[in-house]
């Protein structure tokens, strides 16, 4: 007995052009929000934060959050930042997000990792303490229980590759709004 398939491919190709930034607006401001929010256990502790990267735009965009490795086995999150002010009018600390999970190197093929983002949609990201670590390579053990703490997300531009024409990419630098520890979080 034989079987017979018949297999039909369908390539539709689009073309975006992109401004030198990724992105060109027609409104001002840009067109992605963070929003940091407050994640509490039962024991009403500071245990996460939650992190939303939403599309504001009124069309399809897409961002490069990071890169991905080990052919997409792994994806890594560059150029987000914690910013914690302690004491107001004094410098604050930054952490940058680099979870115990990512590898120490990366010996092989790294990609853009290109979030696509369709108006409306939005990425969402649980975050521990622990997942930031310092300028001195030190990882809080917890949140502190006061304080103002903000995010800072850099989106690069994508690294030379066919994608860089073929999606509308915006690059830039976002920051959420502060969360004071502990009023903003009860």
């Amino acid at each position: 007995m034989s079987i017979r398939c018949r297999v039909t491919a369908l390539c539709i190709t689009s073309t975006v052009l992109i401004s030198p930034n990724g992105f060109s607006l027609s409104q001002g401001g840009p067109p992605v929000s963070l929003t940091l929010a407050c994640q509490q256990s039962s024991d009403r502790a500071t245990n996460n934060l939650a992190l939303s990267l939403r599309n504001t735009a009124a069309e399809d965009i897409a961002v490069v959050l990071g890169s991905a490795i080990g052919n997409g086995r792994t994806y890594m999150i560059e150029g987000l930042t914690l910013q914690l002010q302690r004491v107001a009018g004094v410098s604050g600390e930054e952490y940058r997000y680099r979870p115990r999970s990512y590898p120490a190197a990366v010996a092989g093929r790294v990609d853009d990792w290109i979030l696509p983002l369709i108006v409306g949609a939005s990425f969402s990201l649980t975050l521990a303490a622990d997942d930031f670590v310092s300028a001195t390579y030190e990882r809080p053990k917890a949140f502190p229980s006061e304080g103002d703490i903000r995010l800072q997300l850099r989106c690069r531009p994508p690294r030379d590759g066919p994608e860089r024409r073929l999606v509308q990419i915006w690059t830039g630098t976002i920051t959420s709004r502060a969360i004071r520890l502990p009023s903003d979080c009860q």
